[in-house]
């Protein structure tokens, strides 16, 4: 199975049909492939895999507590990932091993 992600941000209020919008608008694919397609917000901390299954999307999505997901920049506008790549998003984040960016927080006198 392919897997693609847009490297764009994007507004996490989008559900189905925002989202498989935007497939055919950055990821130049066809959203009812099968494939699956992520999709990261703007603040980092979300991110949702859109998936056609035959006659229905499915839609799973995740959100960060602490940190930022980081995500790789490209001059396409998209990249695809292999399934590994993937579980490193979707598995419980390891702090110690994989880079999440900390927000600066401002100070108060």
């Amino acid at each position: 199975m392919r897997i693609f992600y847009c490297s764009q941000p994007v507004s996490m209020r989008r559900s189905f049909d925002g989202l498989a919008a935007l497939v055919a608008e950055y990821i130049h694919q066809n959203p009812k492939s099968g494939y699956l397609f992520v999709f990261f917000g703007r603040s980092g901390k979300m991110m949702k895999v859109l998936r056609w299954e035959g006659d229905v999307f499915s839609l799973w999505s995740k959100r960060l507590e602490r940190g930022r997901f980081q995500i790789p920049q490209t001059r396409s506008g998209h990249i695809e990932l292999n399934y590994n790549e993937l579980s490193k998003y979707l598995s419980d984040m390891n702090f110690n091993t994989y880079r999440i960016l900390k927000k600066k927080t401002k100070k108060y006198s």
